[in-house]
């Protein structure tokens, strides 16, 4: 029976160990970056929420947009290069 504490077995477990660890590392950061969308949609909501309580107090609309404050659930985009113009359809064939 092969012995598993060979110095070929221990290099390869220090090989997987090492791919191991960079898995592990790339896990925590999608977990982080969850966490912090969560947190992100709630600040989110409860802006709306805020927003939504100054109307309710007298604000106008307006005069919150003029203060830079967008309205409930209409948050600004990032700004997306436009597409290149879509190529036409090609003409329908003609019957003969």
């Amino acid at each position: 029976m092969a012995n598993a504490d060979t110095p070929i077995a221990k290099k390869a477990k220090d090989l997987l160990a090492a791919r191991i660890a960079t898995v592990e590392q790339l896990g925590a950061l999608l977990e982080d970056k969850r966490k912090k969308e969560a947190e992100l949609a709630d600040l989110a909501n409860n802006i709306d929420k805020a927003i939504t309580q100054c109307l309710e107090a007298g604000w106008k609309a307006d005069e919150l947009v003029q203060l830079g404050i967008p309205k409930p659930g209409k948050r600004r985009a990032p700004k997306i290069a436009p597409a290149a113009a879509p190529v036409p359809p090609p003409p329908p064939p003609v019957a003969p």
